[in-house]
């Protein structure tokens, strides 16, 4: 079994997100550390994804490059 790091921080959140985590938390009997750690994870793959389909099509418009 490995153990994980974790890295404690003071975050400041807006009262709309307080009370949205705090429903979310509720309803899905998670703790507000892991939605918000589940939130960003998230976000980040669809951000990896989106920049590797940018950098894919980014190839695929380039003209061909002649070696001589």
């Amino acid at each position: 079994m490995s153990i994980t790091r974790k890295f404690y921080t003071g975050v400041g959140l807006d009262p709309e997100v307080v009370q949205f985590l705090a429903d979310l938390s509720q309803q899905t009997q998670r703790t507000r550390s892991w939605l918000i750690n589940a939130i960003i994870l998230d976000q980040a793959q669809r951000l990896r994804l989106e920049q590797e389909a940018k950098a894919a099509e980014f190839s695929r418009n380039q003209p061909p490059v002649i070696q001589i």
